[in-house]
């Protein structure tokens, strides 16, 4: 059975990180090694997990480093793991039972795939309701993760890379914060195929703290990727960059203020501002109905966490 290498990165996420834990612990497929690396937490983070290693009798490894982010984190977790395959975690995500089995599958059945990716549920915050994000095309979903008008693949939390790979082209770039994820999948899909399975393999918390969040911080990477990755038409790409980041601002101040803008949009028929609104509304709408249509197998697996807790 090929090794599997868990990397999870950590900072001050101590109310989550046990039940995080125990979503490894849960796992069908059983050679894995885990890699906790905590990054200067200043709550009791990195004792809870010391704990949860030593109450299970587990050979996993708890490693400490000076505040430098979460790239750099994952990077000083992948220099010391040893496993064939990479599995990438946050510390406050949950996975389901068999989405390690069921990548490591995939794997195998394709040589030519380099990153296996599957359908997540996005739950917590202040959206009570579940939703479900399910990418069809690996081509689409790097370009729509580029361009802000499509969820991301979730590869911090729920991919799974061949090692040799990684050797081969590098790990996550620490130039970069919110969008390393976002590069890498970008360089994987160049070397090799990303497939994308259809079940539920993590469920993605909304907390505070998250660098998704960051607005500074993901406009800083979104300039380099430009650079990068931008097709020969860069300017359009920056137009709905810039799109996304102004009604998300919008959003944030109410109701009237959103309902007044895409008025606005309307009278002065301001195309990627308009394209990047149905963008957001569609994938919402959409990520909302498939959440309802798992609403019942969400609510019974994270109960059964809280009962954990």
């Amino acid at each position: 059975m090929t090794k599997v290498s868990v990397i999870i990165p950590l900072f001050n996420k101590e109310q989550f990180i046990e039940q995080t834990l125990q979503s490894v612990l849960n796992q069908s497929y059983k050679n894995l090694e885990c890699i906790i690396v905590d990054d200067g937490s200043t709550d009791n983070g990195p004792q809870i997990t010391q704990r949860f290693i030593d109450q299970n009798h587990l050979s996993w490894k708890l490693v400490s480093q000076q505040n430098a982010g979460q790239t750099k984190a994952r990077n000083h977790g992948i220099r010391l793991s040893s496993g064939d395959y990479l599995a990438f975690l946050d510390s406050d995500d949950l996975w389901s039972p068999t989405k390690i089995q069921s990548q490591v599958d995939a794997m195998i059945k394709n040589p030519r795939c380099v990153l296996v990716l599957s359908a997540y549920a996005i739950f917590g915050g202040r959206k009570s309701r579940p939703r479900v994000v399910r990418h069809k095309s690996s081509k689409r979903m790097n370009s729509r993760w580029l361009d802000m008008r499509g969820f991301g693949g979730g590869l911090e939390s729920l991919g799974l890379v061949r090692r040799s790979t990684i050797d081969e082209i590098g790990m996550f770039d620490e130039g970069l914060s919110t969008s390393s994820g976002l590069d890498l999948s970008l360089r994987l899909a160049r070397c090799g195929e990303i497939v994308l399975l259809r079940q539920i393999g993590l469920y993605y918390r909304i907390s505070d703290g998250q660098w998704h969040s960051n607005s500074d911080a993901l406009k800083s990477d979104l300039i380099q990727l430009i650079s990068r990755y931008g097709t020969t038409d860069s300017k359009k790409l920056a137009s709905l960059q810039e799109s996304y980041f102004y009604w998300t601002k919008v959003r944030s101040k109410g109701l009237t203020e959103f309902v007044f803008s895409a008025f606005l949009g309307i009278v002065k028929v301001d195309r990627h501002k308009l394209s990047m609104l149905y963008s957001l509304l569609s994938r919402n709408l959409y990520s909302q109905l498939l959440g309802w249509l798992v609403r019942k197998q969400t609510a019974e697996f994270l109960s059964h966490f809280e009962l954990q807790r």
